[in-house]
């Protein structure tokens, strides 16, 4: 991955009997930010014919400095069964894989201004008034809807620079919203602009 792009991480824990403890915690990460995409997800799995539950979360990382991303090794502590006067929990762990995460700088050959490694963008505008006749003096609003695949809305930069011949030009700071789906998070930035 580059500096700043998403990773989706995913952690998962799977037993047979009903068991007890505390879920790892979100992993702690040096220069990387790390948000919550799905908390404690749950559900049944076949594994080599075998039925087993699973408990689930899902983050999206972004790691913000080049070099080697290593995400320890996940440890879940527990007990297993139920208490009874005949029968005692039965302490049991499990313990992941650790992974690295080779964090590439960003390309030479990128030129702009705004790095925004993002899967996919897309840019949109409205418009507040529906007649296409436009009168001098009165106000008309633009709204201009910027969405990202894969980055946080607080990341992207602002679109700046909305001046027009023969009017003038009131523009409100941007919103900023964060939507979780499927492939992690997608960052929405709405900005509106008045002319007159």
């Amino acid at each position: 991955v580059y500096v700043q792009q998403q990773v989706i991480y995913t952690v998962k824990l799977f037993y047979t009997d009903a068991i007890g403890g505390d879920f790892p915690q979100a992993p702690v990460l040096p220069e990387t930010v790390v948000e919550i995409l799905e908390n404690e997800k749950r559900y049944e799995s076949i594994v080599n014919g075998r039925r087993y539950y699973v408990l689930e979360k899902r983050y999206a990382i972004f790691p913000q400095r080049s070099g080697n991303l290593v995400i320890p090794r996940e440890r879940f502590n527990g007990q297993r069964g139920r208490s009874s006067i005949f029968a005692r929990k039965q302490s049991v762990s499990a313990i992941s894989e650790s992974h690295t995460i080779i964090v590439n700088t960003i390309p030479s050959t990128f030129l702009g201004k705004d790095w925004v490694p993002a899967k996919g963008l897309a840019l949109s505008e409205t418009w507040a008034e529906t007649s296409s006749t436009i009168r001098v003096g009165e106000p008309i609003n633009r709204s201009i809807k910027l969405s990202v695949e894969g980055l946080s809305s607080n990341t992207l930069p602002p679109i700046e620079d909305f001046a027009a011949n023969n009017a003038k030009v009131y523009v409100d700071p941007p919103t900023n919203e964060n939507q979780v789906k499927e492939h992690g998070i997608e960052g929405i930035q709405t900005t509106t602009i008045g002319i007159v």
